[in-house]
């Protein structure tokens, strides 16, 4: 086992990882969520001596906690880390030297009568800790609905919603951002708790609302629409695999391109799925239709399955159909690990599977033939705006996406260098082809690429100067850090994982 020597340095204790164990992941303090970041220590640890990424964690349960901390923090000039359940891709809930604070134990629930200008009728309001299944399974049991995560166990309040939040539900009530009411959040000013809504503390609500996690303060509670239930559930599972003959490899591409054409029809019907293309299969699921028909969905899929039948390729499609979303989501809902994989991202209209869709099929093929995977998250949240909707800082992008393209490729936990050759090659040749086919575009900040180099613009868009100021006022002393988080570029990180002011 690892011993740690205590270090002394700016008045506040550090320690010094100085043994070694065959699998770092096994470290408490080394809790990361992104596979990349797992290795890049472990190749650390080789090179120099690794400080461990966080001083002392602050396992919250109360406000006056979060309050405590942040006030401790400020006095010792101590870097701060939000951590609700960890789930950030790139890093952000981590920090080397940190004081971090955890909020996955603030749980708590509540179903409320609410009145704003912008909303009227029942809010839920959810814990920094809250998951998304138990916030499904409280919809579920108050007759109604809530939109959150994908994941079983991202929290609703984190970066997940912070960052805007796609769901199963967001072609039918639009992203999670475009769901809260009020953030209760302490900010880097260590005071009391802020309660910010479209209409008190107006720009914190703003920035909050999809300027991204871990940067304008600690979010406590998050109180969100309360949308009446669905009863009508219908999904799919599609799987086919690349045949081996030059014809079959031929029609199986064919119905790839079949299946990219036939996904506006798809969402604009209702439905939200999530497509995979990896080296010799093709597997698309999840898929959710909420309030569409199974016999709808069907028909949705028929081109594709009518293309595969045409090349004489083998496949399985199976659709099912409930009358809730909880015992979809809960018995059957695809699950997958991304804590192994590196990964990138790109908003993609429609017209790139209109118009664009040989070139976006050959970077698909580029991609699998170098032994990556595309995963295509299919939505519309364009038309699910009401008309006096207060306005969010997610990139404005996202309302005319219809794909989060997010590629990756699978750790090699052996052969370290190999990771980062695959991280640079989705930086420096997949990344840029797909901007290519999207000019003045979009990633979404949650499942980008860390390395990406004009991150101010494809992350946040136009909003980047007022998230800036807005950052500024609430957190002046830039206590709060993220890598590809507003205010960022003020700060190096060193080889150590050490800040330094630029």
């Amino acid at each position: 086992m690892t011993n740690l020597k205590p270090m002394t340095k700016r008045r506040a204790p550090r320690y010094e990882i100085i043994g070694f164990t065959p699998n770092l992941t096994y470290l408490r303090p080394l809790l990361l969520w992104r596979g990349y970041l797992q290795t890049t220590v472990a190749i650390h640890f080789f090179r120099l001596r690794l400080l461990v990424l966080w001083v002392t964690i602050v396992n919250a349960t109360t406000a006056q906690d979060v309050r405590k901390a942040i006030i401790f923090a400020n006095r010792f000039d101590l870097r701060l880390v939000i951590r609700s359940t960890g789930h950030d891709y790139n890093g952000k809930s981590t920090g080397a030297g940190a004081l971090s604070i955890w909020m996955h134990h603030m749980t708590s629930t509540s179903l409320i009568d609410y009145s704003s200008p912008s909303y009227t009728g029942k809010a839920a309001v959810l814990g920094a800790g809250v998951t998304s299944y138990q916030a499904y399974q409280f919809a579920d049991v108050n007759n109604g609905s809530i939109v959150a995560g994908n994941c079983h166990t991202v929290a609703v309040a984190g970066g997940y919603s912070q960052g805007g939040g796609h769901s199963p539900y967001s072609t039918k009530f639009g992203l999670s951002v475009d769901q809260v009411l009020e953030w209760h959040v302490i900010t880097g000013l260590g005071g009391d708790v802020v309660k910010a809504t479209p209409n008190h503390h107006a720009d914190l609500y703003w920035a909050l609302s999809g300027g991204g996690g871990g940067t304008y303060g600690v979010v406590l509670s998050v109180t969100v629409k309360f949308h009446p239930p669905i009863t009508r559930v219908s999904t799919a599972n599609l799987q086919f695999a690349q045949p081996t003959t030059a014809d079959g490899i031929i029609s199986y591409w064919e119905s790839v391109r079949v299946l990219l054409h036939s996904l506006p029809r798809m969402v604009d019907s209702g439905m939200q799925l999530v497509w995979t293309v990896a080296p010799g299969y093709v597997i698309v699921t999840p898929v959710v239709g909420l309030d569409v028909e199974q016999d709808a969905l069907d028909d949705l899929f028929s081109p594709t399955l009518s293309a595969l039948k045409t090349g004489s390729i083998p496949y399985n499609y199976t659709s099912s159909f409930y009358t809730t979303f909880l015992s979809y989501y809960g018995s059957e809902y695809y699950q997958f690990n991304v804590s192994t994989t590196h990964l990138a991202g790109r908003l993609l209209p429609r017209s790139v599977v209109q118009n664009n869709t040989d070139s976006f099929i050959s970077i698909i093929r580029t991609l699998v033939d170098n032994n990556f995977v595309m995963n295509g998250m299919t939505m519309d949240v364009s038309k699910t705006l009401i008309p006096n909707a207060p306005a969010v800082s997610v990139n404005p992008y996202w309302r005319k996406t219809l794909i989060n393209a997010v590629y990756r490729s699978n750790i090699n936990y052996t052969d370290f260098e190999a990771n980062f050759r695959n991280q640079n090659f989705m930086t420096n040749v997949i990344g840029p082809q797909l901007a290519a086919l999207t000019p003045n575009g979009a990633a979404y900040v949650n499942e980008a690429d860390f390395q990406q180099r004009d991150w101010k613009e494809v992350f946040y868009g136009e909003n980047y100067e007022r998230l800036d100021e807005i950052k500024r006022r609430w957190d002046p002393e830039d206590r709060f850090y993220a890598l590809g988080a507003v205010g960022s570029d003020r700060w190096v990180q060193r080889s150590d994982g050490r800040l330094c002011r630029v």
